[in-house]
């Protein structure tokens, strides 16, 4: 195995001090309206704005404030004909709508697609997904 200290150019994976990347920081993820909460309060839904270095900027009513990064956890869909996207993979970053709920998966599909006879919903496991706002149509 190679030395890391000879290679001067060191991998995030071989620097023990590096940050990891939270998912929130997805590029995939920007501009999406995504539903959070808090881990010390489950019933007050939040609305993810940006990161803001180890801080993400939401909206929490009529107030922005950040919040660190890792006391945020992802509202997970609850029934069918909610709004979601994937967190992670091929899907993350779109507009998707559950069309069958189960309790370790939701069957998906985008929101006014017909889907064609050999074609099928994908499945997605409910840790890999999040509800998010609809969005503006203006």
């Amino acid at each position: 195995m190679p030395d890391p200290a000879e290679s001067g150019d060191l991998s995030p994976a071989w620097q023990p001090s590096a940050r990891l990347i939270h998912w929130l920081e997805d590029e995939h993820l920007t501009g999406i309206q995504l539903k959070l909460f808090q881990k010390d309060d489950l019933s007050n839904v939040l609305e993810f704005k940006e990161v803001v270095g180890d801080d993400a900027k939401i909206r929490d009513s009529f107030e922005t404030k950040l919040i660190p990064l890792d006391e945020l956890h992802p509202v997970r869909p609850t029934d069918k004909a909610q709004l979601v996207t994937a967190t992670s993979g091929t899907m993350c970053g779109e507009f998707l709508k559950v069309r069958e709920y189960g309790q370790t998966s939701c069957t998906v599909g985008r929101p006014g697609k017909v889907l064609c006879k050999k074609e099928s919903n994908p499945s997605i496991n409910l840790s890999e997904l999040v509800q998010i706002y609809p969005p503006f149509r203006y």
